[in-house]
C-alpha cells in the first residue's frame, strides 16, 4: 500500500492545484476516472477476446447490455470481466480520489455516466441481469474503495510510526 500512497501523492501534484476552482478539479477527476474505467475495460475485454477467439468487436462488448446473461458461458464471462474491471476501478479511485468521503460520489458518477453512454449508444438497457451487475459492481466499488481509501488515510495517522512495540 506504500506504492498506492506514493502514486496518489504524485497524482495530487499533477492535478489542478487551484483550490478555489473546485468544480474544475472535480470535473477533471470525473473525466480521468471515466476514461480509465473504459480504458481498463477495453484492455480486459480485448485480451479476453483474443484468448477466447471471440469475433465481436471489443467496443461492442463494452457498450452493449444485451449479452449480459447467466444462461450461457459468454454472458457469464462478460459478467466476470466487468467484476474484474470493478476491482481495478477500486484501485483507480483509491489513487485518484484518495478520500473515503468521496468514494460514494465518484463510484455512482462512473456508473451513472456509463448508463447514459450505453443508453445513447444502444438504447435504454432492459436486461435484468445488466441492472443486477451494475448494482453489484457499484456496491463492490463503494465498499472496497471506501475501505482502501480509509486504510490509506488512517495508516499515516495510526500505523506509520517508528515506535517499536515493547521496546523500552
Amino acid at each position: 500500500m506504500t506504492i498506492l500512497s506514493s502514486l496518489h501523492n504524485r497524482y495530487i501534484s499533477l492535478s489542478p492545484s487551484n483550490t478555489s476552482n473546485l468544480s474544475t478539479k472535480l470535473s477533471f477527476q470525473i473525466l480521468i476516472l471515466q476514461i480509465l474505467y473504459y480504458f481498463t475495460a477495453f484492455i480486459i475485454f480485448f485480451i479476453t477476446s483474443i484468448l477466447l477467439g471471440w469475433n465481436e468487436s471489443t467496443l461492442k462488448l463494452i457498450f452493449s447490455w444485451e449479452e449480459i446473461s447467466l444462461e450461457n458461458s459468454f454472458g457469464l464471462t462478460l459478467i466476470l470481466l466487468w467484476l474484474i474491471n470493478s476491482l481495478i476501478s477500486v484501485l483507480i479511485i483509491t489513487l485518484i480520489i484518495g478520500r473515503s468521503k468521496l468514494v460514494w460520489d465518484f463510484a455512482l458518477t462512473i456508473h451513472l455516466l456509463n448508463l447514459i453512454i450505453i443508453s445513447l449508444i444502444n438504447g435504454f438497457p432492459w436486461n435484468f441481469y445488466w441492472w443486477i451487475l451494475q448494482l453489484i459492481t457499484v456496491i463492490l466499488v463503494i465498499i472496497l474503495g471506501t475501505y482502501t481509501t480509509r486504510w490509506i488515510e488512517l495508516r499515516d495517522t495510526f500505523f506509520d510510526t517508528d515506535i517499536e512495540m515493547g521496546s523500552k
